[in-house]
């Protein structure tokens, strides 16, 4: 399992998703279940889909769920925590 500096498991993320600016964030942080192990998620990302180690082993971005291809997962985009950049 990959992880960043901090020891958290880095998610990884499609190229619609790549940057932080990308991502849409929302002031309010909510709870959402990931859509592959159910774990609830604190997060300010409003279309989260999978959890960082969802989103790692099955090759998924982290906000849409679209599938991520090996030249994205070999830079692994981002160890932060789940939207709270």
């Amino acid at each position: 399992m990959t992880r960043g500096p901090d020891g958290r498991v880095r998610a990884l993320f499609c190229g619609r998703h790549d940057t932080s600016e990308k991502r849409t964030k929302v002031k309010e942080v909510t709870y959402k279940p990931c859509r592959g192990c159910r774990v609830r998620l604190r997060t300010n990302y409003p279309g989260l889909i999978y959890c960082p180690t969802c989103s790692l082993v099955q090759s998924k971005c982290l906000i849409c769920g679209d599938h991520v291809g090996p030249a994205v997962r070999g830079e692994m985009s981002s160890s932060a925590p789940v939207g709270e950049e």
